[in-house]
């Protein structure tokens, strides 16, 4: 966004601004045979991802300089787009949750999805947890 806008467009409307309701989130998914196969594969990724996630918060500008390396955006649009606030150490955090079922929904509505179905069953918590 930052980048369109960089060469002279305008924006009208926002997700993040305007419609927070109709963001997206990031998950990682797997089938279910997959983690079958290899139980400790959850736990250990949701492990990784929280470490990945504290240490670039703490290195902020070191993060930053991986994002530029990795992008052909400006740097300027790349330090505006980034926003540590936007990563969670949990694994499922309230608010994507809220997206998730929101997305769902809407699929289900549309006919995408063609039988509902309890989105709790698809998070692998950590041991000790209870489904949100």
């Amino acid at each position: 966004m930052q980048t369109f806008e960089g060469k002279g467009f305008h924006l009208v409307d926002s997700v993040y601004r305007d419609r927070p309701n109709l963001a997206g989130t990031s998950v990682t998914v797997s089938s279910e045979d997959f983690l079958t196969k290899n139980p400790g594969f959850a736990p250990t990724w949701q492990k990784l991802h929280a470490d990945a996630v504290r240490y670039a918060k703490a290195h902020w500008e070191e993060y930053l300089r991986f994002e530029l390396g990795n992008s052909k955006a400006p740097e300027a649009a790349v330090r505006a787009a980034a926003n540590p606030d936007g990563y969670s150490e949990e694994p499922f955090p309230a608010q994507a949750i809220e997206l998730l079922t929101g997305t769902k929904a809407f699929l289900v509505e549309q006919g995408s999805i063609k039988a509902d179905f309890d989105l709790d069953t698809w998070f692998q918590l950590p041991s000790g947890d209870k489904n949100p």
